[in-house]
């Protein structure tokens, strides 16, 4: 048997999963009152969690993509960071069970080091060193063509939409989660971050853009800025008549940047007297599983992670 295990932020089954999500994720900042306001975050969206039914979408459909390509049997899992089930967890699960191939696929473009990159240390770090288990990360795909047309595609569409009086006084605000930190410590995920960007916005030639940042947590620990809002402030007194914001990180919607892009950073526009109009999330669209299942396909024609790597990779992570 063979498993595709996708890394996600949680997995919050019922609304009762919070308590324990919060407590994990916010650890000794955790208060009755973060929680009670997570729940009214996760109440006002009148649905289950969208990060963890669309992950569960995502993997049937990957799963069985990759076996009617590879003619090989594949399951898929979910390993988080914030709840159960953990990465850790699973992949001791694989071992047990006598896994033969472990391909792991992050859920966002850009690698961080609490993200993608933490993810991965995790997986192997927990494989045993004498493990049979061929390992295969994809790796982060911001820079893959086919990805960018994804995004690009939806961007001009959220651009296209805008009333035609505004077009000229438009400008586009990419977003990402903050990580904590300074930019020295996140090079690589800036330079990710600014690539994207830079590429997507090659139909759009003559349009400002610019980045921005959200969910930074409290001071005195430093977080990437500038935040989100305060671009939306700036540009409106700078003139600009309408905002397409882009979120880069999260592909996938889930309640904080539904909460954030599309109704915090649109209730700001709006406060601001500027139009405003954010880009579809990727989701489970057909064509973004076409473009994921082929970037798995591609990384397990190649070699699995050697064993060295994997040392390396652990003690990196210590």
């Amino acid at each position: 048997m063979n498993v595709l295990l996708l890394f996600s932020y949680g997995h919050l089954q019922s609304i009762d999963d919070l308590e324990p999500f919060y407590k994990h994720l916010l650890r000794k900042h955790y208060s009755d009152e973060a929680l009670e306001r997570g729940k009214s975050l996760f109440k006002s969206l009148g649905t289950a969690d969208s990060l963890t039914s669309i992950t569960h979408r995502i993997g049937k459909a990957l799963s069985k993509e990759i076996a009617a390509k590879t003619g090989e049997e594949w399951t898929y899992r979910i390993g988080t960071k914030h709840s159960e089930p953990f990465v850790e967890d699973v992949v001791r699960e694989c071992v047990v069970s006598g896994v033969q191939k472990l391909l792991t696929v992050p859920l966002t473009p850009l690698a961080s080091l609490t993200g993608t990159i933490g993810y991965q240390r995790k997986v192997m770090d927990t494989l045993p060193e004498e493990t049979t288990i061929a390992v295969y990360h994809v790796e982060p795909y911001h820079a893959k063509q086919s990805f960018i047309q994804l995004l690009r595609d939806r961007l001009e569409q959220a651009f296209h939409w805008l009333p035609t009086h505004v077009k000229d006084k438009t400008e586009v605000v990419f977003t990402a989660h903050s990580l904590p930190g300074n930019e020295r410590v996140h090079e690589e995920f800036i330079a990710q971050y600014s690539e994207l960007a830079a590429q997507l916005m090659k139909p759009l030639e003559g349009i400002p853009h610019h980045m921005s940042y959200r969910s930074a947590g409290a001071l005195p620990q430093k977080w990437l800025r500038p935040d989100v809002l305060d671009i939306l402030i700036e540009r409106a007194n700078k003139g600009t008549k309408a905002v397409v914001v882009c979120e880069l990180l999260s592909i996938i919607a889930n309640a904080e940047v539904i909460q954030e892009v599309g109704r915090d950073a649109m209730q700001c526009a709006h406060d601001h007297g500027m139009a405003f109009v954010q880009t579809e999330y990727l989701n489970d669209a057909y064509d973004f599983m076409k473009v994921l299942s082929n970037l798995c396909i591609e990384r397990l024609s190649a070699d699995p992670e050697p064993l060295v790597e994997r040392e390396q990779m652990a003690n990196s992570g210590n």
